[in-house]
């Protein structure tokens, strides 16, 4: 679990009013979005990296700061990751639209990262590969797995190369 400071918390919110000042974004586009999405989600791929940091695992990260919405991916061992972030304690879904899903199918894994006490902590729960989403139709048609159905987020660290 991982504590967000301050400094953290701000360029979140810098990132967040950075695409939502673009004009032609549809914040609901998918009628699945909440207000603070951005923020949201800048803070579960941040979790993520001091994840990576933690466990010395080299990584790329994807990263767009020019009011676009990021592509949040993680490049590992020649694999894509995207995080997505339950934005609260009660949610139970890794989700996303379908539409997102079959445009993204470069995407090899999808990681779940949980804020817990109104985003003041991260915690990355697991991942699952792309081929373990299931689909239903909530509002739109989405892609989505269980938190409580990911396997260990500890299977990166077992794919880094023994020295």
């Amino acid at each position: 679990m991982y504590l967000v400071t301050d400094e953290v918390l701000a360029k979140a919110i810098e990132y967040q009013a950075k695409v939502m000042a673009r004009k032609k974004y549809n914040i609901n586009c998918y009628e699945l979005d909440e207000p603070d999405r951005f923020r949201n989600g800048y803070l579960g791929e941040w979790g993520f990296e001091q994840f990576l940091i933690e466990n010395e695992i080299p990584y790329k990260h994807v990263y767009r700061d020019d009011g676009y919405p990021d592509c949040g991916d993680f490049l590992i061992f020649g694999e894509r990751y995207d995080v997505k972030t339950a934005s609260k304690d009660h949610y139970i879904m890794l989700m996303l639209p379908y539409s997102q899903f079959t445009i993204r199918s470069d995407v090899d894994y999808y990681v779940g990262a949980k804020l817990l006490n109104d985003g003041k902590r991260v915690e990355i729960l697991g991942l699952c590969e792309r081929s373990d989403m299931k689909f239903k139709m909530y509002k739109v048609l989405t892609a989505y797995r269980e938190l409580s159905l990911l396997n260990p987020v500890q299977i990166i660290v077992d794919k880094k190369p023994k020295a």
